[in-house]
Order: C-alpha cells, then sequence, then structure tokens
C-alpha cells in the first residue's frame, strides 16, 4: 500500500501486461491517493480495461506524464478512471486503443478534472475514441480546462469525445 503522500516520478513502465479484470496494465492505484510525475507509461496491455492506468476509488494527481500505446481489451485504452476525483494535468494521451470504449481515456461514475492536456491519435471499437465519460451521479464531474482532442477514431460515437449518463 501507497500512503496519500507518495510520489511516483521520473521513470519508464513499459511492457506491463494484466489479465485480471481490475486491469492496470501499467499502474494499478486503488483507495490510495500518490502523485505521478514525470512518467513514460507506453506499450502496456490489459485483457480487461487500463491499459496504461487504473485510477479506482483514488484522488490521484498524475502531471508532467506520457500514457501512449497501450491497449485494453475493454475500455480505456490510455487510462481508466472511476470512483472518485482524479486529476491529469500536462499529460499526453496519444496512440492508445481500446476494443470498446475510452480509446484514450474511460471515465466510469468518478470525477476527473482535464488540464493542459493532449488527447491525440486514440482509437477505439465502441465510443469515444479519444474520451468516453459515463455517469448518473451528479456530484461527478468532468472539467476540460486547456485541452486539445485531436485526430481520434471510435467505431461508434464520439470519434473526439462521448459523454453519457444511464
Amino acid at each position: 500500500d501507497l500512503d496519500g503522500d507518495a510520489v511516483l516520478k521520473n521513470f519508464t513502465i513499459q511492457n506491463g501486461f494484466s489479465s485480471v479484470y481490475d486491469g492496470g496494465a501499467g499502474i494499478y492505484i486503488e483507495w490510495e491517493n500518490p502523485t505521478l510525475s514525470n512518467l513514460d507509461i507506453r506499450d502496456n496491455v490489459s485483457t480487461t480495461h487500463g491499459g496504461g492506468i487504473t485510477v479506482a476509488w483514488s484522488e490521484s494527481l498524475i502531471s508532467n506524464v506520457t500514457i501512449r500505446d497501450n491497449q485494453a481489451e475493454t475500455n480505456g485504452g490510455g487510462i481508466s478512471t472511476g470512483g472518485l476525483l482524479a486529476i491529469l494535468d500536462n499529460v499526453t494521451i496519444t496512440g492508445n486503443t481500446a476494443t470498446s470504449n475510452g480509446g484514450g481515456v474511460y471515465l466510469g461514475y468518478g470525477g476527473l478534472d482535464i488540464i493542459n492536456t493532449e488527447i491525440s491519435n486514440n482509437q477505439s471499437g465502441g465510443s469515444g475514441g479519444g474520451l468516453k465519460a459515463f455517469s448518473n451521479n451528479p456530484d461527478h464531474t468532468l472539467t476540460l480546462n486547456r485541452v486539445t482532442i485531436a485526430d481520434n477514431i471510435s467505431g461508434g460515437v464520439g470519434g473526439g469525445i462521448d459523454l453519457e449518463a444511464d
């Protein structure tokens, strides 16, 4: 377990593999609140979700990070997050793929602040080539501030962004 003050910085995570339901082939975070800084998370494969990173029930800060060329067989090729409020600041999310939804980013039932971030050249077989956000809780918000979403492809709706509530 990491405590809330943990900082992971200045290294590369690559060629990870996850075949468990919770995914997170590069990094898996649950119920902890670390800061991830100056990381290159690439070439990881999950047979479920969160090819690069899975953030579950966490208020993590992810800053100055590149999430690239990861794959998920379900949701969130680059990153899958949900539960609480995570923050992505100055992150590049590019070249990721998801067989289902959210080629770059998948947000399910949580809040996410995305700041100074590029989400580009990601692909999903379902909806939300760049970003898929799904929630039914008005307390869980998605905030985009100075974000570029470009050149993403989806097999369904929302090549750039798909926002839905159930």
